[in-house]
């Protein structure tokens, strides 16, 4: 196992392989566990970050199932051309082509989740579960961060297990010991060089006007997701006004890449709107803030931040929801708000509720909401 990607919600998306990717690419550290009893093992991790000598994971072929999420155009093109590979998708009905990846399934399911309290177990008939696996989860306090965490430690801790496969060796030693006897001899696959149309792992790219006005004294920028972004770069650059670039936006969308259409860099932009600079959030949260502002469905005091206006938003209707089943029960909105905070980085928000309300002190209610302790005077 080289990456994994967590999803919150009900079905997974595109985005959600192309992020295992992208884990698979960046250099992995043990996370900070907070679970009693739940520890990795000695010498477990991924092998970016643990076996020496590799850094970027670029396979020559991957094997897809056939999820419709498979054939979505970021698949199908971005993480072909940013990975420099083939894609290869299963016959339909060939099970048997998937057979090593629904062992790694069926192991982490019998060691790891289903020995929650909250499990659904593996069939009607098994012992484990739970008649309610909402109820269990909801009582026993079983937070989404401790679930991440869990995940994190059950892939690291696989892949430091010696298996008979190989040997007896771990896959994590399997690959040291491959790198050893290939010593010298063994040149790294390299990542394609990624241009202006043809973007790094996890980048959407988009084309926009640069806009502005000399008459007006409107310095030069690039609006993405109704919001304007401009740095010196760019801000001097009146002769570009009106021509069309490439915008390259990361997960986190707060600075953005900026290339002219002959593929010449200008640089990276940063945010311009104080609000959106104070959390990690990616072009489908703006998008989705944007929309439900229009609508009249949220309000984003001015300077305040837009995410935890959304985690709150997402909260209520959670919690609307609960109240109208009149039980505890899994909820779309509360599964799309613990991702959210998975994404900003955020473990916890005390009142996140406080957010969509107007305030004429927004920093004293964002410590609020992310738990900071406030001196006795700013009460």
């Amino acid at each position: 196992m080289s990456g994994y990607s967590i999803c919150l919600q009900r079905q997974i998306q595109a985005k959600h392989v192309e992020e295992a990717y992208l884990m698979g690419n960046t250099p992995w550290t043990p996370k900070k566990i907070t679970v009693e009893g739940l520890s990795y093992a000695t010498g477990a991790g991924f092998p970016n970050g643990v076996v020496e000598g590799i850094t970027d994971i670029n396979p020559a072929l991957i094997r897809l199932d056939n999820a419709a999420q498979h054939y979505a155009k970021g698949i199908r093109t971005r993480l072909r051309t940013s990975l420099g590979t083939g894609i290869a998708w299963g016959g339909v009905g060939h099970w048997w082509r998937n057979a090593i990846t629904e062992r790694l399934f069926g192991t982490l399911e019998r060691y790891g989740f289903q020995r929650l309290p909250s499990s659904m177990g593996n069939g009607t008939q098994d012992p484990h579960r739970a008649e309610n696996p909402a109820i269990e989860a909801t009582g026993k306090g079983i937070e989404w961060d401790e679930l991440v965490q869990l995940v994190d430690v059950l892939l690291a801790n696989y892949n430091s297990k010696p298996h008979t496969s190989l040997g007896g060796l771990s896959p994590l030693d399997s690959l040291r010991a491959t790198m050893a006897s290939r010593l010298g001899l063994w040149i790294p696959r390299p990542s394609p060089p990624y241009t202006a149309s043809s973007p790094r792992l996890g980048v959407l790219v988009l084309r926009k006007r640069i806009a502005g006005s000399v008459r007006e004294r409107v310095a030069p920028y690039v609006e993405v997701g109704e919001v304007r972004y401009t740095e010196t770069c760019l801000s001097t650059k009146y002769d570009l006004i009106g021509e069309h670039v490439y915008v390259h936006i990361p997960q986190d969308m707060r600075t953005v890449e900026c290339y002219l259409d002959n593929g010449l860099f200008i640089g990276t932009l940063r945010c311009l709107d104080k609000g959106w600079q104070l959390s990690a959030h990616s072009y489908d949260d703006r998008q989705l803030v944007n929309a439900l502002i229009r609508k009249g469905e949220m309000f984003v005091p001015a300077g305040g931040d837009p995410v935890v206006a959304l985690f709150g938003h997402l909260e209520k209707k959670a919690i609307a929801e609960a109240k109208k089943a009149g039980k505890p029960k899994v909820s779309g909105n509360a599964s799309a708000a613990a991702d959210l905070l998975r994404r900003a980085g955020i473990s916890s928000l005390a009142s996140p509720t406080e957010a969509v309300q107007p305030t004429n002190n927004d920093r004293v209610v964002r410590n609020k909401l992310l738990g900071i302790k406030l001196p006795a005077s700013w009460e």
